[in-house]
């Protein structure tokens, strides 16, 4: 288990990346149904449109990779 600094700059304890997308999911009040490719995607276009991130910096090939990409741009920090 790693400790991440998330994007609202909250820490949490992580057992895997799909498992947090999942749980970042789940929290949210609206969440009908979990899909991690459909979460990945609408948090890299709210970063697109909202914050002038480029598309391509955010990879949502998998999991670990979308999470990695913050990491890269420097939003996301991984504790432990």
């Amino acid at each position: 288990m790693k400790k991440i600094e998330w994007l609202n700059g909250t820490i949490y304890n992580i057992e895997s990346p799909k498992r947090f997308i999942e749980l970042r999911q789940m929290r949210h009040p609206f969440c009908e149904e979990v899909d991690n490719q459909q979460y990945m995607k609408g948090v890299r276009n709210i970063h697109v449109e909202f914050y002038g991130v480029d598309k391509d910096a955010i990879d949502i090939s998998s999991e670990d990779a979308f999470i990695r990409s913050f990491v890269a741009l420097g939003l996301v920090k991984i504790l432990e």
